[in-house]
């Protein structure tokens, strides 16, 4: 599979890992975090456009107000 260059994949907001995008055998796709210890629940949507654009409109921002700062990398107490 590939991702045309418009819809670039970005990184976890929660841990910094790459994101994936994939397609259930069913056809839904889904976008989500790499890091299989990351708890970031993805969500299912009909298009490979439709689930990268709520992926990557996700920002480490937007992670402070869901979990602590100090779990989010980069932030070490």
């Amino acid at each position: 599979m590939t991702t045309p260059p418009d819809l670039s994949v970005r990184a976890c907001p929660f841990c910094a890992a790459p994101g994936m995008v994939d397609q259930m055998h069913y056809g839904f796709w889904y976008a989500m975090c790499s890091d299989t210890a990351c708890a970031v629940i993805p969500r299912y949507f009909r298009t490979q456009a439709e689930a990268l654009k709520v992926w990557n409109r996700r920002t480490v921002a937007d992670a402070r107000h869901i979990v602590p700062e100090s779990t989010i990398m980069g932030n070490a107490a």
